[in-house]
């Protein structure tokens, strides 16, 4: 069976952002169980909509 879980990838990787503002996307990955590039998906599409990250939380996409 699969497990299951209320929160999308999108969710998770900002629960994941919030506790640690300097997390890689390698550790994201890791955290959520994905790869790095969706994880650098997940994070470029929120900078791409134009949805703001908390002040001063940066994360670098390179």
């Amino acid at each position: 069976m699969t497990d299951w879980t209320f929160l999308s990838n999108h969710g998770r990787a900002l629960l994941c952002i919030a506790r640690d503002p300097e997390i890689r996307l390698r550790d994201i990955a890791a955290d959520l169980g994905i790869t790095e590039r969706r994880a650098y998906d997940i994070v470029t599409d929120r900078h791409a909509s134009g949805i703001r990250w908390a002040s001063g939380l940066t994360i670098p996409l390179a």
